[in-house]
C-alpha cells in the first residue's frame, strides 16, 4: 500500500513531497492527516490535530467505504 493509495482512498490531494487528507480518527474538517512514503515500503501518517497514529491506522479498518484497505 502506498501513501498515494491511502490518501485518495481517504479522499486526500498531493501536498508537496507527500499527501494530506481529513484524518478518519476524528471528525475532521479540513485535511490535518499527512500521509508520506517511507523507506522500507512503509507509510508515515501525521494527524496534525493530535489524534494517536494507533487510531490513525486502525480507523480506516473500521469504516465500510475504504473496503480495499483492509
Amino acid at each position: 500500500m502506498t501513501a498515494g493509495a491511502i490518501a485518495k482512498a481517504l479522499g486526500g490531494r498531493k501536498a508537496g513531497g507527500g499527501w494530506t487528507a481529513r484524518c478518519p480518527a476524528h471528525d475532521d474538517r479540513t485535511p490535518s492527516l499527512s500521509i508520506r512514503d517511507a523507506d522500507g515500503d512503509k507509510v508515515l501518517v501525521c494527524c496534525h490535530a493530535g489524534c494517536d497514529q494507533k487510531h490513525v491506522i486502525a480507523a480506516p479498518k473500521n469504516t465500510s467505504d475504504i473496503r480495499f484497505l483492509r
